[in-house]
């Protein structure tokens, strides 16, 4: 077997192409690129030289404004200023220009001839009146024009991009441009210079790989005619303890050994990481095995509180059922009977949170839905109270869910016992929306309103106050409307599951 030194040179020029043709295609790309970036570098170089004339005419302006000049003097001033501010660009000298807005030309540093000349009529290479959209972007604001004009002592005509910014107070302007061949001038100037320091580059390291990869190649065909020269003779088929003799010292002899030395490594290596993947697998399903009775255990212990929870509360509820059945006092009864629907609605509550597997979180429309249905249900009002929902997507933790129940529980036991008169309909509308992290809920219905000393918290207000503390737990605040019916407004901050 043969390494083909000229395949390997051929290859390495191909490549050497390849890379040429790449970069230039690079180049391509970022010439498109850097000439945007540079009009955008100039634009703003342009807007700082007209700032920078501005900031210099500043004190004479101020002065014509505080009447220590006259007009004329302030102009004549402030020309002899601009006058005087001409700049190097990379490419030729620039200067700023100023023009009155009957086109007369003020200050033309490099054509002085023009100034006091009436330039109003002036066209570009395309007929456009050059002076008077300048004229007419200086009314309006500072900012840019472009029109086609021939540079000093060029005969083609090319595009030029001027900033402008009038000085109302004089009914002037000033301001400064660039030529489109200057932008071109310094791109071509920069992409010269980048393309030469490329193509060096690139023969510079072809040059370096062919010098350092000769070396290895030769020494690679030394190593593959010596293993063909081993597989076809007679010596592998000895026992695999005698050794395959190389000359010391050489490429090959250092390559092979330190190959075969790696290999037996390796084969010892990769017993070691299977033994160690057994034992780890061992180890992980007998891990996983102690997790799955661990949560077994406390799915167990958890459904018999919940359990014994539940007990408890119909033992309480039926207890006090008990005391109100002997309790014949009108305002007792009616204390009792409050309380156990409370205690009905938190059972209830309990039993729908947690018949749930998830016990982190609940469906928030699920929860609202069931919960609303259950509680105008047991009032007996399911046939004459219609229950209208919006409510936003999401989950609630449980310690919310508990305590927005107990609110949902007083707030549609008030719509049942004040907003309705006996068998007259009406309508619920129960309402969740999540505005940016903080959470609006919302109950109304279309009844008669609650009474003022309810609201106010003195007649049977016990609800209501409930209802605060309530929101207050929520760390959320609550407003009560009762121009129109009545409507319960909370608002609190979404809390994480």
């Amino acid at each position: 077997m043969q390494i083909p030194l000229k395949r390997t040179i051929r290859n390495f020029i191909l490549v050497g192409i390849l890379n040429i043709i790449l970069i230039s295609g690079v180049i391509v790309i970022m010439d498109v690129q850097f000439k945007a970036s540079t009009v955008e570098l100039r634009k703003n170089e342009l807007r700082r030289l007209v700032q920078l004339g501005l900031n210099s005419i500043e004190p004479i302006r101020r002065g014509y404004r505080e009447g220590t000049y006259s007009r004329e003097e302030a102009l004549e001033l402030i020309a002899s200023q601009v006058r005087l501010l001409t700049f190097d660009d990379e490419t030729q000298p620039n200067y700023l220009f100023m023009s009155t807005y009957d086109g007369i030309m003020l200050v033309q540093p490099f054509e002085p001839e023009l100034e006091g000349s009436n330039q109003l009529n002036l066209r570009d290479a395309d007929g456009n009146f050059i002076i008077r959209e300048l004229i007419k972007q200086a009314k309006s604001e500072p900012g840019w024009v472009s029109y086609r004009y021939h540079p000093p002592g060029v005969a083609e005509a090319q595009e030029k991009l001027s900033y402008i910014t009038g000085l109302q107070e004089f009914d002037c302007y000033i301001g400064t441009g660039i030529y489109s061949g200057d932008i071109q001038t310094a791109t071509r100037n920069y992409f010269l210079t980048l393309s030469i320091i490329f193509s060096i580059t690139v023969i510079i390291l072809i040059g370096l790989a062919a010098l350092i990869t000769y070396p290895i190649v030769a020494s690679v065909r030394t190593i593959t005619a010596s293993m063909t020269e081993l597989d076809e003779s007679p010596l592998l088929q000895a026992p695999v303890s005698k050794p395959i003799k190389f000359k010391k010292n050489s490429d090959a002899y250092y390559l092979v050994s330190g190959f075969n030395d790696i290999v037996r490594r390796l084969a010892a290596r990769n017993r070691e990481i299977i033994a160690a993947s057994e034992e780890r697998d061992s180890l992980r399903e007998e891990h996983i095995r102690i997790i799955e009775e661990s949560l077994s255990e406390k799915e167990m212990m958890l459904k018999e509180i919940n359990h014994r929870v539940k007990n408890n509360f119909q033992i309480i509820i039926s207890l006090l059922k008990l005391e109100l059945s002997e309790n014949q006092d009108p305002v007792t009864r009616e204390s009792f009977l409050e309380l156990i629907s409370r205690l009905e609605s938190i059972s209830i509550i309990h039993n729908m949170l947690y018949s749930n597997e998830n016990y982190s979180s609940v469906s928030a429309e699920t929860y609202l839905k069931n919960l609303a249905e259950y509680i105008i249900h047991s009032f007996g009002a399911d046939q004459k109270i219609d229950i209208m929902y919006s409510i936003d997507s999401m989950e609630f933790s449980i310690d919310q869910a508990v305590t927005i129940g107990m609110i949902t529980n007083e707030t549609l036991t008030n719509s049942v016992k004040y907003a309705f008169k006996e068998n007259e309909s009406g309508i619920v509308s129960i309402g969740l929306h999540n505005k940016a992290g903080s959470l609006i809920f919302t109950i109304t219905d279309n009844g008669s309103g609650l009474p003022d000393e309810y609201i106010q918290g003195k007649q049977g207000s016990l609800g209501i106050n409930l209802i605060r503390n309530l929101s207050r737990q929520l760390d959320g605040t609550m407003t009560i409307d009762n121009s129109d019916g009545t409507r319960y407004r909370i608002e609190f901050t979404e809390k994480s599951t």
